[in-house]
């Protein structure tokens, strides 16, 4: 399957997502690199183009998020789908707290990798989730 998207497509993914990452909530303007469009289900694991399974993250969630569909859960140790920023509410799933992300339910800030982000990383991030409205 080709890997294009058509600009329309694109501009409308942006728009949907409001030109913030799916998964760390960081939006456009404080993020240094372009917001990506990125493939929840990922082509090599039987995705597809359609507007259904795109989204946009930042490079580094985006990089960090890979191929992977699944990750385990550390409550449990069981194989769990990752968070999925189109059909799925990000304040039902992640927080943050003092600085850390928690998870409610079976979330998984480890497939994003967001519980190793550095100090400055966090704190970063706190200061731009208290600046975002919430997501509809």
């Amino acid at each position: 399957m080709s890997r294009y998207i058509s600009a329309a497509l694109a501009q409308r993914i942006r728009t949907s997502a409001q030109n913030r990452c799916g998964y760390c909530l960081s939006p456009q303007r404080l993020v240094m690199a372009r917001l990506e469009i990125e493939h929840i289900i990922p082509l090599i694991k039987g995705g597809t183009n359609n507007e259904s399974n795109l989204w946009l993250a930042c490079p580094l969630c985006n990089g960090h998020k890979s191929s992977k569909i699944k990750a385990a859960d550390p409550k449990t140790g069981k194989s769990v789908p990752l968070f999925n920023p189109r059909t799925q509410i990000w304040a039902d799933h992640f927080c943050w707290s003092n600085g850390r992300c928690c998870m409610n339910k079976a979330s998984l800030c480890k497939g994003f990798r967001l519980h190793k982000a550095s100090k400055n990383q966090k704190n970063g991030l706190l200061e731009v989730l208290r600046w975002l409205q919430p997501l509809p």
